[in-house]
């Protein structure tokens, strides 16, 4: 007695089909015109229903007890050796009405579950003395499009090495059981060098075309009308007799054999050998299993194609006019470095495989599941996005979060983590300090060691960014909070939220020195929030929310990979100025 599998589309329910062969992960991306393949759309209530062999067992990736219906208890608590978590079908007889649904996405107006978002799920049932069978079901994001989603997610990887989910994913079954003969550590190494190999190609294309370089000054003695003097060459020549019609001067030269570079190299040359040793343990196993499947043969084949194209990439980078002069050294990059994407990318690839220290933190391809809620996603792409524009915009980093000594590539970005950054004047003077924070819960009263208090019961900004100028007087503070959402939602269910940001944030540093004794007096600024403005992340405008663009003193700014980074930066760069001009104003200026 095999198992059926059911979805409720318009009321109605509707099969759909199993197959015996699991889909590899490298075949997803047209894995949705299968028949196999149910689709839905993000945030849109959607269940599954089985019925058959009330023996089998149903795994469904990232599947959780209470995505079952809460009064099927019977089957939904069932762990299998292996610590995996499945149920059973409801019994073939059972009408479908009566079946007990599994959740995808469920929301009645008082009761919501959602558990799955944008990503692709595999539906395994094994069945007492049957081949197992497989299905799978596809979400698709609402505001964003998979390629956006993909760059988002790519973009806090490349930021943030390691940046933890906000759930633990629940694995269903182990990496593969038709290719047992390869150690655990051989298949992580296999998987982070697939995941990866795109983003490799990039960085290394990137790194050989534009590389970091050093701009250095030769000394020596030059004819008149070839040389370039500074302070040294001065230096030189009132201690050392004149030479008639020659002085002591400098060319510059670009310099490759940088810190960087080197390290580079080395991890390149090291990358190499591990590939390589990858390739001798692959051409082993593909030799000894005639016993397998077809499918198993050249999913193994794949791979071996795949760590030969790492190869020929490695091999044109080490062979480049620039990388063949130069040393290697086993070192760390520089802090610039790593605020370069396509040399901190190869940096984190290479100490992923190297150490596969985070091997949970790689999506294993035969079981894909869920990484992060996407308003998950998009409010933690949006802080590290934001810093990431504060740097764009010439802001120089000081401490906290990434920029710490002690910052570990596992770090969970968790509540409350800030950058510290400064703001220097056209001579390269500090003139403002910038702080920008994640989801840091403001106090209800002031406080000696707090910035920022509120009156407000909204007390979570998603993002919040202070402006103060050298002695700590703040000057000004703006708040963004993303939103994952409608225009028209947001202004609807958030009014009072974003309104209370604006009114409802104190702060006893705010002008309070004797340099703004003016102003302060002028306009009674105790009495006043030092929040200049309100911003609203959100990633896409809807048709029917164009009139809201510009509403009640809340500026929308709309903003996904490759969209609204200018609307960002003229939000920020507004309170920056406006801080200089407080500073320039009144400081000093009793």
């Amino acid at each position: 007695m095999s198992v059926k599998g059911f979805y409720k589309k318009l009321g109605e329910f509707k099969e759909f089909n199993f197959t015996v062969d699991e889909v590899d992960m490298s075949d997803y991306e047209t894995l949705e015109s299968l028949p196999f393949v149910i689709s839905t759309s993000e945030n849109k209530n959607f269940s599954l229903y089985f019925t058959g062999n009330v023996k089998a067992k149903i795994f469904i990736d990232n599947a959780k007890p209470d995505d079952v219906d809460k009064d099927f208890s019977k089957s939904s608590n069932h762990i299998n050796k292996d610590n995996n978590s499945f149920f059973t079908p409801d019994s073939i007889t059972t009408p479908l009405e009566q079946c007990h649904p599994f959740y995808v996405y469920y929301n009645d107006g008082s009761y919501v579950k959602n558990g799955y978002g944008p990503g692709i799920y595999r539906i395994k049932v094994d069945e007492p003395d049957m081949t197992p069978l497989y299905a799978y079901f596809r979400v698709t994001p609402k505001f964003l499009t998979d390629q956006e989603l993909r760059i988002m997610r790519d973009e806090l990887e490349s930021t943030t090495y390691g940046l933890a989910r906000s759930f633990e994913a629940i694995n269903n079954g182990i990496l593969s059981t038709k290719v047992h003969n390869l150690e655990t550590k051989m298949l992580e190494k296999l998987e982070i060098l697939h995941r990866s190999e795109r983003q490799f190609r990039i960085a290394t294309y990137n790194v050989i075309n534009n590389p970091r370089v050093n701009l250095n000054k030769r000394y020596g003695w030059k004819t008149e009308s070839n040389g370039n003097i500074d302070e040294h060459t001065t230096r030189v020549m009132e201690t050392i007799p004149n030479v008639e019609g020659r002085i002591f001067s400098f060319e510059r030269y670009i310099q490759y054999n940088n810190l960087d570079n080197r390290v580079i190299k080395y991890e390149l040359n090291a990358l190499n050998r591990i590939v390589s040793r990858l390739i001798q343990n692959l051409t082993s196993e593909i030799q000894t299993i005639e016993t397998y499947s077809s499918q198993s043969l050249n999913s193994l084949k794949s791979e071996k194609k795949m760590l030969f194209r790492y190869k020929s990439t490695i091999s044109k980078a080490l062979t480049s006019t620039f990388f063949k002069d130069i040393q290697s050294i086993n070192g760390s990059l520089s802090y610039s470095a790593m605020m370069n994407t396509d040399y901190k990318s190869i940096d984190l690839i290479f100490k992923s495989v190297e150490k596969n220290s985070n091997n949970h933190d790689y999506l294993v391809r035969q079981y894909v599941y869920d990484w992060l809620r996407t308003q998950d996603l998009y409010e933690i792409w949006g802080f590290t996005h934001t810093v990431k524009v504060l740097l764009d915009m010439e802001l120089v980093p000081v401490s906290g979060w990434i920029f710490d000594e002690g910052f570990k590539e596992d770090y969970l970005l968790k509540h409350g983590t800030h950058v510290n950054l400064i703001k220097n004047n056209d001579k390269g003077e500090p003139i403002l300090k910038i702080q920008i924070k994640y989801n840091v819960a403001l106090s209800r009263f002031p406080k000696n060691d707090e910035l920022l208090w509120t009156t407000s019961n909204h007390n979570k900004p998603d993002i919040i960014l202070t402006v103060q100028d050298m002695e700590d007087t703040l000057l000004i503070a703006l708040v963004m909070d993303t939103k994952y959402r409608n225009l028209s939602r947001i202004y609807g269910g958030n009014k009072e939220q974003l309104l209370g940001y604006l009114d409802g944030i104190k702060s006893e540093k705010y002008l309070n020195s004797p340099s703004y004794k003016r102003l302060a007096q002028a306009t009674r600024i105790n009495k006043k929030s030092p929040v200049g403005s309100t911003a609203i992340l959100f990633p896409k405008i809807m048709k029917q929310d164009e009139y809201l663009k510009n509403y009640n003193n809340i500026q929308p700014i709309e903003l996904r990979p490759g969209m609204g980074d200018d609307n960002l930066i003229k939000f920020i760069d507004e309170a920056l100025k406006s801080g200089i001009t407080l500073e320039e104003s009144y400081h000093g200026n009793l």
